[in-house]
């Protein structure tokens, strides 16, 4: 539970003493407590040599395994796979449900169903110490959402070539990069792009488009029209939480080599426990435009659109129509567009 005092305050109410043994720690894996203002005390797990307890002796030994930089040095996933597995079941026989990944970039989690929660940390500096423990203790809202899929398995990662053969780096993938190539190739990852959990829950209830679409008076680069959309949702868990609602554009038709969906629009909103709230996105429309290279020109396809709503790029509940109607370039004057929901 989060102190109602200030932690200005909280701070100056500390001694000297008080903030070398916060400082220092009361053993090799332990902070201090410190009852005066409410503060237990918390052990320190360190992950790449084994799971420590709160004493380390011959009654309570921690596995120790190599460190992450060692094993990757061995190339073999299986090996990775294996040890990892070792960790996750040594973590749960001691209670230790919580990994945190301390990573710049996507990377294999073979263990994460060996855990209950995971926390990607990213890069976050100096303060990355304190941020974490607000996290962990539930003072502060998990809020982050994936920039990056995370996969399953190595195999599944849509661009896996990436070395420059005679001077040449051929992007084979084309436009499929990221959470595009799984979706067109179908492949499940172990996180989705988008994904992230906070300390409650959500139900997507509606979506409706506030207006008639609107569609850019040319085809250019300064494309000003867009496509407003509004989303009830509701906090269906027990405390205050962050969201982060997210759209997706489908064309009218699967073309290959083009994505199945993209990234349109996305949007934060806070609720209290049982509270209903109101999203708002607003639609570009260069998301329903693609650029023709033979043409030259941004072009906008006939058809009805698919536009999916929801928390992530593989949990999308909510779906809107919006109905296309294309002219040719030169033929008579710019491309319109209607709604139906």
């Amino acid at each position: 539970m989060k102190s109602a005092v200030p932690d200005a305050d909280l701070l100056a109410a500390l001694s000297l003493d008080d903030k070398v043994r916060l400082l220092t720690g009361a053993d090799n894996w332990s902070t201090c407590p410190l009852p005066a203002i409410g503060l237990r005390a918390m052990v320190v797990s360190d992950g790449p040599a084994g799971v420590r307890g709160v004493t380390m002796d011959e009654r309570n030994p921690a596995a120790s395994l190599p460190c992450p930089s060692a094993l990757g040095a061995t190339w073999d996933p299986l090996l990775v796979q294996a040890l990892a597995a070792a960790l996750g079941t040594e973590a749960r026989s001691k209670g230790v449900t919580v990994v945190v990944v301390n990573a710049g970039m996507p990377v294999l989690m073979p263990w994460a169903d060996e855990v209950a929660a995971v926390g990607y940390a990213w890069l976050p500096g100096q303060v990355m110490g304190a941020a974490i423990a607000d996290v962990l203790l539930g003072q502060a809202e998990p809020g982050g959402r994936l920039p990056v899929t995370m996969p399953a398995a190595e195999a599944d990662c849509p661009v896996l070539h990436a070395v420059p053969e005679d001077g040449r780096l051929e992007y084979r993938e084309g436009l499929l990069v990221g959470y595009r190539g799984y979706d067109r190739a179908g492949t499940q990852p172990r996180f989705a792009f988008g994904h992230g959990l906070g300390y409650t829950t959500w139900a997507y209830e509606s979506a409706a488009a506030g207006g008639p679409a609107l569609v850019p008076s040319s085809l250019v680069p300064s494309l000003d029209g867009a496509l407003g959309v509004t989303v009830m949702l509701r906090n269906t868990g027990r405390r205050t939480g962050r969201e982060v609602v997210q759209a997706y554009v489908e064309p009218p038709a699967a073309e290959p080599g083009r994505p199945l969906r993209t990234l349109a629009a996305f949007t934060a909103v806070t609720a209290s426990p049982g509270e209903q709230v109101r999203a708002r996105l607003t639609v570009p429309a260069r998301a329903f435009a693609r650029y023709d290279e033979a043409a030259g020109d941004w072009v906008l396809p006939a058809g009805v659109f698919t536009v999916r709503i929801g928390r992530s790029s593989a949990d999308l509940p909510l779906r809107l129509r919006v109905t296309s109607l294309s002219m040719p370039n030169g033929a008579g004057g710019p491309p319109r567009s209607r709604r139906r929901a």
